[in-house]
């Protein structure tokens, strides 16, 4: 009776540390490095911060640490928002760095030149352009390994893809 209740308790440690592990680390080891700032955008559509805050680099998450509670959430809205789709447009490897350009939409309502918020067209810095019915800034995300081909965004910043 004794051994049971020996192989139960091994077995109960077992599972709970290979669910840490997969929720922890494991969930976002895979695939490469343009599926990473999907899934990093698809959390960041839906506000799930926590998620989000999974696909940086310690060096990334460290950061936005030191901004306070939000930090994340005041972090994405100051560099990325507002958009309400997005469509990665090319990702480069090197090594164990890899640049993946992203493109942040947002619909302008018919009638309007601009997009529907304020401040106008250029909100973080460099200036986004209409295309057909959507406004368009696009962004480069810089990824890092971090273990065994865990990729990792590392920074990102607006950058000019027009024409």
């Amino acid at each position: 009776m004794r051994i049971i209740w020996i192989v139960l308790l091994i077995a109960v440690i077992a599972g709970a540390g290979w669910g840490i592990w997969w929720y922890g680390w494991g969930r976002f080891t895979a695939g490469p490095p343009e599926t990473v700032v999907e899934n990093f955008l698809k959390a960041v559509l839906a506000k799930d911060w926590g998620t989000a805050e999974g696909y940086m680099t310690i060096h990334a998450r460290n950061r936005i640490g030191q901004e306070g509670q939000r930090g994340m959430q005041r972090f994405v809205e100051a560099r990325l928002e507002p958009f309400t789709a997005f469509e990665i447009v090319r990702a480069t490897r090197s090594n164990d760095r890899a640049d993946v350009v992203a493109r942040l939409l947002l619909p302008v309502p018919e009638g309007q030149a601009v997009p529907p918020f304020a401040p106008p067209v250029g909100l973080h810095g460099t200036p986004g352009r209409i295309v057909g019915t959507r406004f368009v800034h696009t962004h480069r995300f810089v990824l890092q390994i971090q273990g065994r081909n865990a990729w990792r965004i590392y920074q990102f910043e607006e950058v000019d893809d027009s024409p």
